[in-house]
């Protein structure tokens, strides 16, 4: 009788995390579904690829949103969406809680090894601060909303609490965020992947 007392939240825990972790053959399973299109103005985009991001912590793997990349044609090269001419949009739904500064620290370090133009400029660290300052505590089912245009970056943020609401001007920042996602050294790559439909 003790023994099954102490086992039980034992059970309980493995239960709650494998919730969050890998399906039945080590493959994480969507539990979203994202629409084919998406309009921004007059311009209708397509759903270019449907994905979810990966934290290892503690020696396990953990799910922490998914996200849909929309675009005026789809493509499957990283480069055609960094050099990108057309607006895209990219839209984020967290599958569980996340703070703040664990969203924030993940773009920092994501940012800083996937950069692509004028890293060092103080414009360019500028409009990233102000990304970082958009993010709030997300909770289960909370969005980001990224529309990006060429020199323009509005961001649309619905958390736990706190929503946000920016728009961040720079000729250099558009690419430089989509980096984050489809750069060259991208902290999970199946997040890369399946943004590019592969």
């Amino acid at each position: 009788m003790i023994k099954s007392i102490i086992k039980a939240p034992i059970f309980v825990i493995a239960m709650i995390s494998a919730s969050f972790m890998l399906g039945a053959h080590g493959e994480f399973k969507k539990e979203l579904s994202f629409p084919e299109s998406h309009k921004i103005g007059d311009m209708n985009l397509v759903r270019n690829g449907h994905s979810m991001r990966v934290k290892r912590k503690f020696g396990m793997d953990f799910k922490v949103y998914e996200a849909a990349l929309y675009v005026s044609e789809k493509t499957s090269e990283a480069d055609k969406i960094l050099n990108f001419t057309k607006p895209m949009f990219l839209k984020m739904e967290f599958i569980r809680k996340v703070e703040k500064d664990l969203i924030v620290d993940g773009w920092k370090s994501a940012h800083y090894k996937n950069c692509q133009k004028e890293c060092s400029l103080k414009a360019t660290k500028k409009a990233f601060k102000k990304f970082n300052k958009a993010m709030v505590d997300m909770k289960k089912g909370g969005t980001i909303d990224i529309e990006i245009n060429p020199g323009k970056v509005h961001v649309k943020v619905k958390g736990r609490v706190k929503s946000s609401d920016v728009i961040i001007e720079d000729p250099n920042f558009p690419t430089n965020l989509m980096s984050i996602f489809v750069g060259p050294k991208v902290g999970d790559k199946r997040l890369k992947k399946g943004l590019l439909g592969l």
